[in-house]
């Protein structure tokens, strides 16, 4: 029996994995006397930490406290979370080319010329994980060099450095097509979704949010604030449809003047990689509240539930939207609010700023740090796997215990 083999529940909620100081001895005619035991005890120290942390917590001011002490912790949630954050940037390498393997080459080299030092497929490979963790070209080489990764080709007497320079990296990453990021994206989404399918079920896979956002530039431009002009960052606009339920985005689209109310353009790219934009549910706010919008989901058997705009208290008129507003539910869209999720994920790793100058580049750069995003999703639903696949074991041990006893 391991040592998080069971838990229990007590009348106030959940009380934990039992930790056990070492390993029952099943065959012993005091086991049951012993589980028990470490039971009441285990019981008895989660109620003295529930009190304390209540405690605790009332010392806060009355708007930072937790809102529920027992259900903000999430035990469940934060042991998978803990495991998920095992996955070192090695492992995100060996998913990056596990991806590169699928999709190929991203260019085809030429014949004529100088052959090129580097291979194409480990550039992308590294490309790939570059904002698995928000690292700049200096940074990414030294973490090439600490885990000596050789990015020349193989078959061949090798020469010169076995990590590129920054200039390297930053022209294969204009070398490779936007076309191939997007897919790399997708392809962590499908893989996400079949691990989660393997350990939930298909229940809530067809719950798509999309929302839309600002990111700041490095350049600067004049503009007049309270009379004065001033310089003030650059800003690019985002659009991105995401899986609710796994936390995953699926389609991103990104530019300087990006029309963040146009739901269009991401089902399109969706229809045009060859997966389905039908029979979903996708929730959005009012500023999706479009005609267009709501033609495109009709055609295709989807339902937009978004919140309707009103003019002087009257809802705006449209054949499409008269349809869609039937499936309007207000309790239904409060699931809205988790298409916010990986916004704010990345909000907390890099400070929701692109550190690229060329419009290219820094498309590319957002394609990146969702893919970086959609790899830490990937590596929540292996840990949510192993989480319950102890419990799957505890199952099967318990009931060896009731044939022995």
């Amino acid at each position: 029996m391991d040592k998080y083999s069971l838990f229990s529940f007590s009348n106030k909620g959940f009380i934990g994995f039992l930790k056990y100081p070492s390993v029952l001895d099943v065959d012993s005619p005091d086991f049951m006397d012993n589980l028990l035991e470490e039971i009441n005890s285990s019981i008895l120290n989660e109620i003295v930490d529930e009190i304390l942390r209540e405690d605790r917590n009332n010392l806060r001011g009355e708007k930072k406290r937790a809102w529920s002490p027992k259900r903000t912790r999430a035990p469940f949630y934060f042991r998978a979370r803990g495991k998920s954050k095992i996955n070192s940037f090695l492992d995100a390498l060996k998913l990056a080319k596990k991806i590169v393997d699928q999709l190929g080459p991203p260019w085809k080299e030429s014949n004529r010329g100088r052959p090129s030092l580097y291979c194409p497929e480990k550039l992308a490979n590294v490309l790939l994980v570059k904002h698995f963790s928000p690292l700049s070209f200096d940074d990414i080489r030294t973490k090439l060099k600490e885990i000596r990764f050789d990015c020349r080709k193989t078959g061949k007497k090798k020469k010169g450095n076995p990590v590129p320079s920054k200039s390297e990296l930053h022209w294969a990453m204009l070398k490779i097509p936007e076309e191939y990021f997007q897919e790399a994206n997708r392809l962590l989404e499908d893989w996400t979704v079949e691990r989660h399918k393997k350990l939930f079920g298909i229940d809530g896979l067809n719950k798509f949010g999309v929302d839309g956002t600002e990111i700041e530039c490095i350049e600067l431009e004049e503009m007049i604030y309270a009379g004065k002009l001033i310089l003030k960052r650059t800003t690019d606009r985002i659009n991105a449809l995401t899986r609710l339920v796994t936390n995953t985005v699926c389609e991103v689209s990104s530019s300087k003047s990006e029309n963040t109310k146009d739901l269009r353009k991401l089902l399109i790219q969706r229809k045009e990689s060859k997966r389905t934009i039908k029979n979903l549910e996708i929730y959005g706010d009012k500023d999706y509240d479009a005609e267009y919008n709501y033609e495109i989901t009709f055609k295709n058997d989807t339902k937009l539930i978004v919140k309707p705009k009103e003019f002087q208290g009257k809802k705006y008129r449209g054949f499409y939207r008269k349809k869609a507003q039937t499936h309007f539910s207000s309790k239904k869209y409060k699931i809205r609010k988790t298409v916010e999720r990986p916004f704010a994920n990345m909000q907390l790793r890099d400070g929701n700023k692109i550190w690229y100058k060329r419009p290219d580049m820094k498309q590319k750069g957002e394609l990146l740090r969702f893919i970086g995003h959609n790899m830490k999703a990937y590596f929540m639903q292996e840990a949510w796997f192993k989480v319950f696949k102890n419990l799957s074991k505890k199952e099967k041990s318990s009931q060896e215990i009731k044939m022995k006893i």
